[in-house]
Formats: structure tokens, C-alpha cells, sequence
């Protein structure tokens, strides 16, 4: 994992609504295919990424629909702060989302800890509309090296990572996907929110 410097940044403009091993990929999921060589959409340019004047995410549901998110502030803590249009709010740690505010089915994380090595960890999850509180049960595996197709960056060496979730009274499986480059930095995710809702990607952009 990595630390972020103690900072704060504020939004000024409009906001817009976005072990080591080698891996194998023969029988990986479509998903997560589609994640390592990129979607059907229009990728993100050096110019457009060089024009931004703050760090952003472009967030892609499953169904297709894709979203621009603009860094807001870091906290003290690290918890860095997403917000986009029509009140839309993500709030992540390490790459993580931790929260979520104006979706149609919102959830947070109560009482995050990070998994120690492969242990899994219990943690209190909270599901809006319709309303629940749940144990959820979360493990890690071991980093691998991988690549993806990252936007103008092209194919580019990352480290993957691979988390485990479950929900015994939901009898809820799912994985959450991590890929983080050299400095430690999450570059994408895939990740489970709401039992109601798809899956997310977020590809994250940083202007630090």
C-alpha cells in the first residue's frame, strides 16, 4: 500500500460527471478481461489528462454507463474525496471505495480495517434503498505482476491484486479486482458496492 501526503485540494471549476508472480489469463472472467485490455469507449488523451487541473477518475458502471469524478480533498487520513454531477460522491482509501453518496443504491464501509497479509477481516457494511447493515467478511491474496491498457498510456507493467468478499446472511460471494503501478498508486478497480447495482470500474488519473 502507500501514504498520501497530509493535503487538502478544493474544486473551483464547474465539475464534470469518470509473492510475485505472473498471471494467467485463460480462464479470467470477461470482466475482468475487458478491464485488463480495455473497454469499447473512448480512452482518455494525453492532452485531455494534461489539460485537467486536478486528479479525476472516470467510473464505468457494467451496463455501460461512464462517469468523470474530480478529486475534491484528501483527508488527514488519507480518504481521498470524489465528487461529479447531480451530487454524486465516492469516498476511497488506498484505492478502495469506502462510500458512496447519490446513487441509486448507496453503501459505505462503517468500521473499515485493512485485511492483514492473506487473514480475512470482518467489517459492518451498510446498504441504502433498501436499508441494511451486514457483516462482511474480506480477504486478500497475493500481488502479481500483470499489464493493462491504460487510456494514452498504452500497455503498461502493473502489480494485481485480487480481494475476496463475503456476506454469509446474503449468501453473497464476490471478488474486488486492484491494479496499482510502480509508486503503489491504484491505477483501476473493479469493485462491488451495492447487492443492487453492478459492478464499477475506475481508472484514476493523478495530477500530484
Amino acid at each position: 500500500m502507500f501514504m498520501i501526503k497530509k493535503t487538502s485540494l478544493f474544486i473551483l471549476l464547474p465539475l464534470l460527471i469518470s509473492s510475485c508472480a505472473n498471471i494467467s489469463f485463460s480462464d479470467a472472467s470477461p470482466l475482468l478481461k475487458a478491464a485488463i485490455f480495455g473497454y469499447q469507449s473512448k480512452p482518455v488523451t494525453l492532452k485531455e489528462f494534461s489539460d485537467a487541473q486536478y486528479s479525476f477518475a472516470v467510473v464505468k458502471f457494467e451496463r455501460g454507463t461512464e462517469a468523470r469524478l474530480v478529486l475534491s480533498s484528501v483527508n488527514e487520513n488519507g480518504l481521498f474525496k470524489w465528487v461529479g454531477g447531480d451530487g454524486v460522491i465516492m469516498y476511497t482509501l488506498n484505492g478502495k471505495i469506502l462510500k458512496t453518496v447519490g446513487l441509486s443504491h448507496n453503501f459505505e464501509l462503517l468500521d473499515w480495517k485493512e485485511p492483514v497479509s492473506q487473514m480475512a477481516r470482518k467489517n459492518l457494511v451498510l446498504f441504502k434503498n433498501p436499508n441494511g447493515i451486514f457483516t462482511q467478511e474480506i480477504s486478500r491474496g497475493s500481488e502479481v505482476f500483470s499489464e493493462i491498457d491504460f487510456h494514452y498510456e498504452g500497455v503498461i507493467k502493473v502489480k494485481f491484486l485480487k480481494e475476496r468478499l463475503a456476506i454469509r446472511d446474503l449468501r453473497l460471494k464476490q471478488e474486488n479486482l486492484y491494479w496499482f503501478d510502480n509508486t503503489g498508486m491504484v491505477k483501476r478497480s473493479i469493485q462491488h458496492l451495492n447487492p443492487k447495482t453492478s459492478s464499477v470500474t475506475l481508472d484514476f488519473f493523478y495530477k500530484f
